[in-house]
């Protein structure tokens, strides 16, 4: 009706109000429906809002990096407007974007030639592939005679509180205290296995993967990545596993702290320019470390860090509140 009295505000917003109903069944459609409000639109505000209703039909197809360009485009378009209703609405829908993207991943394991295993792990990932990537490692040691492991550890990328989930655990598949139980399994699987491990840290280190980056004989990070404090996991192991002057600064300091700092620490073992360079750098030490004798590897490597055992069970039997 508005189309054929050629009232483009009136067919905007009917767009509008269509969309809104065919998000609950009719996702790809409603998507659809909100690109033709915002070529209908012909003001700065009522785009945003077409640009916010695009943002949720893709939230609905569980597709983040959508997602969060259209709120960010909505929320140009409402600053241009200077409409603060609707930036609050894009903001919000930027912060929703942003912890979709950060739903527990699949934790995967690659075995390469050198008999080193590269396992791609984030902060939070799903219980059920850690457990299995744990039992294909185990599988590996004995079958095929790994030697070294390196977790390519991939931290958040969008905001991130201390506790290492994006805002609130709305967006999780799992609560965050059975993600940390299974953080502590999955670290006590892994030094059971008695091989040495590297780790090659990326984006913003928080909650269950400070226990990844602790469990690790060697650290590496990437100059970009941050490590967000305090640190995550039960107190009275953090002397022995960083030194008691460290263990302190790292407890009392509260938000994010560079790769460089905690180099100048000690937590770390080496920096490097970017994520590509570190994932070589630990794939370099790892190759290395398997390239030499195992029973010297094994007992050298081990000395290094005597606490994580100590750690990781504490976290596997609820000694950590998420």
């Amino acid at each position: 009706g508005f189309a054929r009295l050629g009232d483009k505000l009136g067919e905007a917003l009917a767009l509008i109000a269509l969309g809104k109903v065919q998000l609950s069944q009719q996702v790809s459609m409603a998507l659809q429906t909100a690109k033709e409000a915002m070529n209908a639109f012909g003001h700065p505000a009522g785009q945003g809002f077409a640009s916010s209703l695009m943002c949720l039909a893709q939230l609905r197809q569980e597709d983040p990096k959508a997602s969060e360009r259209s709120a960010r485009e909505a929320l140009s378009l409402f600053q241009d407007a200077n409409h603060r209703a609707g930036q609050a609405l894009a903001e919000l829908l930027v912060r929703k974007s942003q912890q979709l993207s950060q739903k527990p991943k699949e934790c995967k394991i690659v075995i390469d030639d050198a008999r080193v295993a590269h396992v791609e792990i984030s902060g939070v990932c799903t219980p059920k592939s850690l457990e299995a990537v744990l039992q294909a490692l185990h599988h590996a040691r004995c079958k095929e005679g790994v030697k070294a492991v390196v977790l390519l550890l991939q931290g958040s990328k969008g905001p991130v509180s201390p506790a290492g989930y994006p805002g609130t655990a709305g967006g999780l598949t799992a609560a965050p205290d059975s993600q940390a139980l299974a953080s502590g399994t999955f670290l006590l699987g892994l030094r059971t296995l008695g091989l040495p491990c590297v780790v090659a840290c990326c984006g913003k280190i928080a909650g269950p993967a400070w226990g990844l980056v602790l469990a690790a004989d060697y650290r590496i990070a990437a100059a970009s990545s941050s490590f967000i404090l305090p640190l995550w996991g039960p107190p009275e192991c953090f002397g022995d596993l960083v030194g008691h002057t460290v263990a302190m600064q790292l407890c009392y300091t509260q938000g994010p702290v560079s790769a460089l700092t905690m180099l100048e620490y000690g937590v770390i073992h080496q920096c490097q320019k970017g994520e590509d360079d570190t994932k070589r750098a630990a794939a370099e030490v790892a190759r290395r470390i398997a390239s030499t004798p195992s029973l010297a590897c094994h007992q050298s490597t081990t000395m290094l860090s005597p606490a994580i055992e100590t750690y990781a069970s504490l976290v596997a039997r609820g000694g950590v509140r998420a």
